[in-house]
């Protein structure tokens, strides 16, 4: 995801040491990291601390971005390695699954990411979104690590194992066991409900990015302020 001009500003002026501009850092950015944290940890409190957790990091780290465009992509790695450390530290986390990684993989290629269309009004209809989110919600904490950083930060698969220091072929079986709960998921609801969901696998980055815009902001904690002094 390319970050906005006006981030891309702010990000260039706080990394060449007007501090000033870390608020509007926050503010055009914190809803994306909100939500993709949120879907990972499952937990209001714990997400907003996370969430400051990461902006701290982000400022203690700025200089290492290359590039400002790629701020929201880089900022969201920081954010699910935040999560990742508390999902282990807390003993929440199931590293690997049990049976064939090849099957896996092969499963995650069959379910084409391209099969379907999510018309707008899908969207816009908040509890059909609602239906999705939870479904979402449902798969693991590292079924979701992954889901996350694949489609929501658009990361390769050897890029999520490099980034979490797991084995290739466990992120290629947590993603195809993730699409696969997804797609059946969605196929349960459309015949509950009566209704037709269609695929939502291409379109995780829009949803996500619809949810980020709805998202009430959420304040700075102390810790944060004080980097604007």
């Amino acid at each position: 995801m390319k970050a906005p001009e006006e981030l891309q500003t702010a990000v260039e002026r706080y990394r060449n040491g007007d501090k000033s501009y870390f608020d509007q850092i926050y503010k055009l950015s914190h809803r994306y990291l909100y939500v993709c944290i949120k879907h990972i940890v499952k937990d209001k409190e714990i997400t907003r601390d996370m969430l400051q957790e990461t902006y701290l990091e982000i400022s203690r780290s700025i200089e290492q971005l290359r590039n400002t465009e790629d701020f929201i992509n880089w900022a969201v790695v920081i954010a699910r390695r935040k999560c990742y450390a508390y999902l282990n530290k807390t003993d929440k986390l199931f590293l690997s699954d049990t049976g064939n990684e090849g099957d896996r993989q092969e499963i995650f290629e069959s379910i084409a990411d391209d099969e379907a269309f999510i018309p707008e009004s899908i969207m816009q209809d908040k509890e059909k979104r609602m239906m999705i989110k939870n479904i979402i919600d449902d798969l693991s904490d590292m079924q979701r690590l992954c889901v996350i950083g694949y489609y929501y930060n658009e990361q390769k698969q050897e890029e999520i194992s490099e980034e979490l220091g797991i084995p290739l072929n466990t992120v290629k079986s947590h993603l195809s066991r993730a699409k696969a709960k997804l797609k059946e998921g969605i196929l349960a609801l459309e015949r509950k409900k009566d209704t037709k969901l269609y695929a939502i696998l291409p379109f995780l980055l829009l949803l996500f990015t619809k949810e980020a815009q709805e998202c009430e902001p959420v304040p700075m904690s102390p810790a944060l302020k004080e980097l604007m002094v």
